[in-house]
């Protein structure tokens, strides 16, 4: 028998957040940080090719290595890393990765092109919050 989830009222942001992003972008089409639709086959495919497809080593932080592999991508592959960033980094608990910077890596993002359509008040609130505590390997 499964274990219920516990819905904790810090984590009502997160679910909040999920649900949007389910509801908007899933289910949809639609974007996640403004009311238009979302991102196309194609969106995907660049972000692919630029960012998976082009992996950058080296010493630099995960900001400067993901600016320079998207610095020819589209605004919509732009928008949708930021997107999917603000996904990945939801789950995180503050007291991994604090809300500020998670707001600052997903802002960044939004930063490298100039069009993209920046993070609402309410998602930005949500990341906060955070459900787990995500492995960070410190070697």
């Amino acid at each position: 028998m499964s274990v219920p989830r516990v819905p904790y009222p810090s984590a009502q942001p997160v679910y909040a957040a999920a649900a949007l992003w389910r509801d908007r972008c899933l289910l949809e089409d639609r974007a996640l940080f403004e009311d238009r639709p979302g991102s196309t086959v194609s969106d995907g495919q660049e972000l692919v090719r630029d960012f998976v497809e082009h992996p950058v080593i080296g010493a630099d932080d995960f900001i400067t290595k993901l600016r320079g592999q998207l610095d020819r991508s589209s605004v919509a592959t732009v928008q949708l890393a930021a997107e999917l960033l603000f996904i990945h980094l939801l789950i995180a608990r503050s007291d991994t990765v604090s809300g500020r910077r998670k707001r600052e890596i997903v802002q960044s993002v939004l930063g490298f092109t100039d069009g993209t359509a920046g993070l609402p008040l309410d998602l930005a609130a949500a990341l906060d919050s955070g459900l787990v505590r995500p492995h960070v390997d410190r070697r």
